[in-house]
C-alpha cells in the first residue's frame, strides 16, 4: 500500500498514530528541510524554539526515533533521501520491551527498515520511474487585493495628518498609489517566487545468481526541484550487495555511496511576497530594476522605503549544503549445528559535507547601508563550512534455540556490541565583496566583525553487553527478557553506564480450547509487558567542562582560555520506564482485525542545559532537570469487506486512532529560575514596544502542565467602548494591562485524538488506495491574526482580509480586533486567549490507482517479467477548524505523481 509519493516516512503516520510528524507550519514543503517526529509522545522538553536556550543542549533531536537500515544505525536525513524501491519492508518498535535490544538508544522507539534482497536466478534488470508535478498549495492564504488595500489604509488614517504641510505629503503619495490602482496595477506578489515543479526519480537495479551466490547492483537519480523557484535537492545512490552462502556460512557485504545537494531559494523568506503591497508594479526585467519597490528622499538622503522581495532572487545569492557519504555493512553468521549460531556484523561510514551562504553587496538586508558610512565597504557576507566524519559500528552475538517435544520453545541471545562516532568542522565568516560575482572567501576584505575562524570536533563512543531470553509453551504462553548494559561517554565520570531491561508475557487464548468452541476468533493475544530503556540524542562533550582559546590574549607564548560550560561528573542517563497491555484480535476468519494497545511512560533525569549568569563565570551547565510522563492508547481496526481472489474484486477498509497525554511531574529550581527569565523578558520587552518581541507565547515548563501546553494571558476579549482588550489575573480581577506573570494555560497543542482512515480496492490486475487523516481536540496560537490582523504594519505591509472589517473602530464597536495604528510595527499585542484556537482537522492525503500487468499477451510477446503503472494524488483536501496561514517562509504543495516499474 503506497501512500506517499515523497517519501517512506510521509506515509506512516496515516497507517500507524503512534507514528506522528510534527507540521511545520514555518517550512512547509521546502525539499531541504527534515520532518520533526515523535513516537508515543516526546520524552524531552524541546518542542517549542520560541523562547529560551535549548537549541544548544542536544546533538539532534532528542525525541527523534532510532532509525535501523538492514541491521545498522543511520540517519533521518539518509531514511528521507533513501529509494523507496529498495524498501522490503518497516516495522515499528513503539514499546520499551520490543525496543530494548537497542539499549540505551531506543526510548523514542526504533523504525526498522529491511531492504530488498537479490532474488536467485537469472540476471534481472528493473527500472522505475516516479514523476511527480508539484504544485503550491495557497489556499491557507487570504490577502487584500489593491483596492481594498488602499481603502483599508486610507481608514487607518495612513494619509492624514494634522500637521498641513504634512498633510499635503501623504495626499500626494494617497494620490500616486491611487493613479496605480487606476492603472490596473493589482500584483498578486505570493505567485511571483513560485512555480510548478517536476520531480523525477530513476532507478535501475541488475540482480541475479544462484543459492549460494547472489547479486544486486543498483543506481538511482532523484531530482527534486522545490515550488520556490531556485530551490531544489538532487540526489544520487549506488550500491552493491552481495550475499554468498555456504550452507553454514552466510556472508552479506552491502556498499552504499550517496551524493546529495540541497539548494535553498535566492528569493529568501516567502512570506516577504505575502506582506507586498499588492498596488506596487513589479520593476522591469523580473524584478531586477530596482531594490526598491518604493522609496522617498529628504535632502539627498533616502529616509524611507519598502523593499523589492525579487531582487534579491535576481543576483548571485547562493545557500547551498551538500554531502557524500559512503557506508559498508558487513555482515556474516557461522551456523555452528542446528542450535548454535554466531553472528558477527561491521558497519563503516564516512561523510564529507560542506555548505556556503553568499549574499552580494547589492542585496537588500544592506539596503540601508549609504556610501557615507563606514560599513559600506563591507557590504556582502559569505559563510562557509566543511565538516566530515567517521564512524563504525560492530556486533558479536551468540544465538541458541531449541524446540523439545514440540511444545517447549528456547530462544538465547548473547553478545556485545561497540560504537564510535568522530566528527569535525570549520567554519569562517567573512564580509566585504567588491564584486558580486566575486564569492569566493579569497576576495573577502575582513572577516565578520567580532568572528574569526573556528573549529569543532565531536567523538563519541558506547560499548554495551546485550543477553535474551524468550520462552514458549505449545505456541500459547510466551515469556521475553532482555538485559543490556552499555557505557557512553557522553555521561558523567561517575555516571558511565546505565543498565536497560525489559520483561514481557503474552498468550494466544486463540490456541486454547474453551475459545477453539467458540468458533469466533481467527485470533486473540493478550500481551503485557514492562522496560526500561534510555536516550542518547545529546551533545557529546556535555558532562565536560569546556574552554574556548582568547587568541586575543596572550601572556608571553600562553593563551588564555574562556570556560564555555562547566561539567557535571554526576550527569545521569535520561531514562524512560515503559508499560503496556495489549489486546489483537481477529474475528470471522480474519474479516475484522483489531489491534490495541495502552501505554505509559514515564522519563527521569531529564537532561537540560542551564543558562547561568555571567558573573559564574561559564555560560552554561548540563544538569537532570526533572521528570515527565506519557500515557495513552492505540487501536488499529482493518476489515476485509470482500474476500477477493484471482479474478474477484478485493475491498478492505481501515482505521486507527490514537492519543497521547504527557504532563511534566517535577522539574527542577533551575528550571524554575529559567521560566522567570523567560517571562521577565518578556515583559520587559512587551513594556518597551519592542518589535513582535512578545506576540508568541513563552516556551516555559511548569510542573502538572502539558509539554505542549499553550500559555496566554486569560481575555476577555474588546472593550467596546474602548477599544481595548480586557484582560484577567490569576485572581479573578480584571484589567487592561498585559502582565507576563499572569499567562496561564489556555491549551494543548497535542491533539485528544489522531489517526487515519482508507480502503483498498482491488480487482484483477487494478489497485486502488484512499487515505486520510483526522486530529481532534488540538489548540493552536493563531500566529496569523496576530501579525496579519491585529499588530498589522499597515505602513510597510499587506494585511488578512479579516482586519479590513472586523476591527474596532469607534465607541459601541463589537470587534474582536483592536483598533487600527499606522505606526510603524503595529499594535503592541501580548499573548492572549484570544488568538488560541481549536486545530481540528480532516485531510484527504493519498489516492492511488494503479495496474499490474499479468501474464498479458503484450508482457509475453516483449519478454517483461513484470510491468506496473500507478497513478497518485497526495495532499488533495485539508479541511481545518482554524484559519491560519500554513508554510509562511516556504509555502506548502500538492502532488499529482505518476509512475512506472518494468523488470526484464
Amino acid at each position: 500500500m503506497k501512500l506517499s509519493s515523497g517519501n517512506i516516512l510521509q506515509g506512516l503516520g496515516l497507517v500507524d498514530p503512534s507514528f506522528r510528524i510534527i507540521d511545520n507550519n514555518l517550512a512547509g514543503s521546502d525539499p531541504n528541510a527534515l520532518p520533526n517526529i515523535e513516537i508515543r509522545g516526546g520524552n524531552s522538553l524541546t518542542e517549542n524554539y520560541a523562547n529560551g536556550d535549548l537549541r544548544g543542549t542536544f546533538y539532534g533531536n532528542p525525541n527523534l526515533p532510532l532509525f535501523i537500515l538492514d541491521g545498522f544505525e543511520t540517519s533521518l536525513e539518509r531514511i528521507v533521501d533513501l529509494d523507496m524501491n529498495r524498501i522490503e519492508s518497516v516495522t515499528l518498535l513503539k514499546d520499551g520491551s520490543a525496543a530494548a535490544i537497542y539499549g540505551t538508544r531506543s526510548a523514542n522507539g526504533v523504525v526498522v527498515i529491511v531492504t530488498k534482497s537479490p532474488a536467485a536466478g537469472k540476471l534481472r534488470a528493473t527500472y522505475a520511474l516516479s514523476s511527480n508535478m508539484v504544485i503550491p498549495d495557497l489556499r491557507d492564504y487570504n490577502m487584500l487585493d489593491a483596492t481594498r488595500l488602499l481603502e483599508f489604509e486610507k481608514r487607518t488614517g495612513l494619509y492624514s495628518s494634522t500637521n498641513p504641510s504634512e498633510q499635503i505629503q501623504k495626499q500626494e503619495l494617497y494620490n500616486d498609489r491611487l493613479a496605480l490602482l487606476k492603472a490596473g496595477t493589482n500584483t498578486y506578489w505570493l505567485s511571483q517566487p513560485l512555480k510548478t515543479a517536476v520531480e523525477q526519480r530513476h532507478s535501475l537495479t541488475l540482480d541475479g545468481g544462484d543459492q549460494a551466490f547472489r547479486y544486486s547492483i543498483g543506481f538511482s537519480a532523484a531530482f527534486n526541484p522545490g515550488v520556490m523557484k531556485g530551490s531544489s535537492r538532487d540526489n544520487y545512490q549506488g550500491n552493491m550487495l552481495f550475499n554468498y552462502n555456504t550452507g553454514n556460512f552466510l556472508f552479506r557485504n552491502d556498499l552504499q555511496i550517496v551524493n546529495t545537494k540541497g539548494t535553498a531559494s535566492p528569493y529568501g523568506s516567502f512570506q516577504d511576497f505575502v506582506n507586498a503591497k499588492p498596488y506596487f508594479p513589479i520593476p522591469g526585467d523580473g524584478g531586477a530594476g530596482s531594490p526598491f519597490l518604493y522609496e522617498t528622499f529628504a535632502n539627498g538622503i533616502r529616509n524611507n522605503y519598502i523593499l523589492n522581495p525579487l531582487y534579491n532572487g535576481t543576483l548571485n545569492t547562493q545557500s547551498i549544503s551538500q554531502y557524500t557519504e559512503i557506508v559498508n555493512n558487513l555482515s556474516s553468521e557461522w551456523k555452528i549445528n542446528d542450535d548454535f549460531r554466531l553472528r558477527a556484523t561491521l558497519g563503516i561510514n564516512k561523510r564529507l559535507s560542506d555548505s556556503k551562504d553568499f549574499r552580494s553587496a547589492e542585496h537588500t538586508a544592506f539596503a540601508g547601508i549609504s556610501p557615507d558610512m563606514a560599513a559600506y565597504a563591507l557590504r556582502g557576507d559569505l559563510d562557509i563550512s566543511n565538516s566530515k566524519s567517521f564512524g563504525y559500528e560492530a556486533s558479536l552475538f551468540a544465538t541458541f534455540s531449541k524446540l523439545i517435544n514440540e511444545k517447549h520453545s528456547f530462544y538465547l541471545l548473547s553478545g556485545f556490541n561497540a560504537k564510535e562516532s568522530n566528527s569535525s568542522v570549520m567554519r569562517v565568516s567573512a564580509e566585504g565583496f567588491p564584486n558580486p560575482k566575486m564569492d569566493d572567501l579569497a576576495f573577502a576584505k575582513q572577516y565578520k566583525a567580532n568572528s574569526r575562524p573556528e573549529g569543532l570536533d565531536n567523538t563519541s563512543r558506547l560499548a554495551g553487553f546485550l543477553a535474551t531470553f524468550n520462552y514458549a509453551y505449545d505456541s500459547r504462553y510466551f515469556i521475553d527478557l532482555s538485559f543490556k548494559l552499555d557505557g557512553s561517554s557522553q555521561f558523567g565520570s561517575n555516571e558511565k553506564y546505565a543498565p536497560v531491561w525489559s520483561a514481557g508475557l503474552g498468550w494466544n487464548l486463540h490456541r486454547e480450547s474453551f475459545i477453539q468452541k467458540l468458533n469466533v476468533f481467527s485470533n486473540l493475544r493478550l500481551t503485557a509487558a514492562i522496560a526500561e530503556t534510555a536516550s542518547q540524542n545529546f551533545a557529546p562533550y556535555q558532562a565536560m567542562t569546556k574552554y574556548k582559546y582568547n587568541t586575543d590574549n596572550i601572556y608571553g607564548q600562553d593563551f588564555g582560555a574562556i570556560i564555555q560550560g562547566l561539567g557535571n561528573a554526576n550527569l545521569k542517563w535520561q531514562t524512560t520506564r515503559q508499560k503496556k497491555v495489549a489486546l489483537d484480535f481477529g474475528l470471522f476468519s480474519g474479516l475484522l482485525n483489531i489491534n490495541s494497545e495502552y501505554y505509559w511512560k514515564s522519563t527521569s533525569n531529564l537532561l537540560q542545559s542551564v543558562t547561568l549568569a555571567p558573573s559564574t563565570g561559564f555560560a552554561s551547565f548540563t544538569d537532570n532537570i526533572g521528570s515527565l510522563q506519557n500515557n495513552g492508547f492505540d487501536i488499529r481496526v482493518n476489515v476485509r469487506v470482500l474476500q477477493g481472489g484471482p479474478n474477484k474484486a478485493r475491498l478492505g477498509i481501515w482505521g486507527n486512532i490514537g492519543a497521547n497525554k504527557n504532563k511534566i511531574s517535577k522539574i527542577s529550581d533551575a528550571m524554575k529560575q529559567r521560566n522567570q527569565l523567560i517571562l521577565d523578558d518578556l515583559q520587559y520587552s512587551y513594556d518597551r514596544d519592542f518589535d513582535k518581541v512578545s506576540t508568541l507565547p513563552p516556551n516555559i515548563f511548569v510542573e502538572g502542565a502539558s509539554r505542549s501546553a499553550i500559555y496566554a494571558i486569560r481575555s476577555l476579549g474588546i472593550d467596546p467602548a474602548t477599544g481595548n482588550e480586557i484582560y484577567q489575573y490569576r485572581d479573578g480581577s480584571i484589567g487592561t494591562e498585559w502582565r507576563a506573570a499572569e499567562q496561564v494555560v489556555i491549551g494543548d497543542e497535542r491533539p485528544t485524538v489522531s489517526g487515519g482512515l482508507g480502503l483498498n480496492f482491488g480487482y484483477k490486475g487494478w489497485d486502488a488506495v484512499v487515505a486520510g487523516g483526522y486530529s481532534y481536540g488540538g489548540y493552536l496560537y493563531n500566529s496569523t491574526l496576530v501579525s496579519k490582523v491585529e499588530d498589522i504594519d499597515v505602513m510597510n505591509h499587506n494585511v488578512d482580509e479579516r482586519a479590513y472589517d472586523a476591527k474596532w473602530t469607534r465607541p459601541g464597536d463589537e470587534a474582536k480586533y483592536s483598533g487600527y495604528s499606522s505606526s510603524i510595527g503595529g499594535n503592541r499585542v501580548g499573548a492572549t486567549s484570544r488568538f488560541v484556537q481549536k486545530n481540528n482537522y480532516l485531510t484527504i492525503s493519498a489516492i492511488t490507482l494503479g495496474y499490474t500487468f499479468n501474464n498479458t499477451p503484450l508482457i509475453k510477446r516483449l519478454k517483461i517479467q513484470n510491468l506496473r503503472l500507478n497513478l497518485s494524488m497526495n495532499d488533495i483536501v485539508r479541511f481545518s477548524t482554524i484559519r491560519i496561514e500554513r508554510g509562511t517562509q516556504y509555502p506548502f504543495a500538492q502532488r499529482i505523481s505518476f509512475g512506472a516499474n518494468v523488470t526484464l
